[in-house]
């Protein structure tokens, strides 16, 4: 991701499961569909299987996005492919596969960042963090990579096994002290929804050389105003929505100078 951090390329506007209000969300067809409108980056969710192959699904169970029933982890990759990841969308569509996290990243490499939700709530994964970061380094995809968590100590785990790799943290929550956790996480942006940012906090992680994600959000008023805030970047069902209401170049050299010197520490 860090080859997207130029001053005239801010904010970001990251496509949320792909273009997900048009196609079935975490599929190839959503991803491929989310760069045709001008995405910089896709947003995506990782499990592991039975096997422990990465693959890519919001949802620890398979009954809301899925022809199939259960959790997911209790699948192997095989039997996860033989399921329609399109079928419950509400638009007739040609069968969907659940994609691999290697997949995706042979697709985007190159063209496209990708963001990587590690999905360690619902479902706990052991070895999700190594696994992702074999895959990472198979595809040869690091420097397009963003990794993230509600799972504070799931990142600071993929820090400690690959430094270089940027990663944050996601809270759902207005904190009095983001810097401290973001330190404490290891983390090198802060991702919270629009409703609980503010300028002070802002200021302070970018000072520090933080980066901020404003969350998930298809209003174009609230976008404005989170660009207004300084938000580096945001993530939307809607990409091409939100690609018309995105001004860009509105960051200075400071923000990214101060990035670049906490990455080389």
């Amino acid at each position: 991701m860090r080859e997207l951090f130029h001053d005239q390329n801010f904010p970001l506007v990251g496509a949320h499961r792909g273009a997900s209000a048009y196609f079935p969300e975490n599929t190839l067809l959503s991803f491929m569909k989310a760069k045709e409108m001008g995405a910089d980056y896709i947003e995506l969710d990782v499990h592991l299987s039975k096997d422990e192959v990465p693959v890519i699904m919001h949802d620890a169970h398979l009954d809301r996005t899925t022809n199939g029933k259960g959790k997911l982890r209790d699948f192997t990759l095989a039997e996860l492919k033989q399921l329609d990841a399109g079928c419950k969308f509400g638009k007739p569509f040609p069968k969907q596969e659940i994609p691999t996290l290697q997949e995706a990243l042979n697709w985007a490499k190159g063209s496209i960042g990708v963001s990587i939700e590690l999905k360690q709530d619902i479902e706990k994964y052991p070895n999700l963090e190594e696994r992702v970061l074999e895959v990472i380094d198979k595809t040869d995809t690091l420097n397009q990579i963003q990794v993230m968590s509600f799972n504070h100590r799931s990142v600071r785990r993929i820090k400690e096994l690959e430094p270089k790799i940027f990663a944050g943290i996601i809270l759902f929550s207005e904190l009095c002290d983001p810097l401290t956790v973001v330190r404490q996480s290891k983390a090198d942006f802060f991702n919270a929804p629009w409703l609980f940012q503010y300028r002070e906090a802002i200021d302070a992680l970018h000072q520090e050389g933080y980066l901020v994600c404003g969350g998930m959000n298809d209003d174009p008023e609230k976008w404005v105003s989170m660009q207004a805030l300084g938000i580096d970047m945001a993530e939307t069902n809607k990409p091409d929505v939100m690609i018309n209401h995105t001004q860009k170049g509105k960051r200075t050299s400071t923000l990214l100078k101060n990035f670049y010197a906490k990455a080389a520490l």
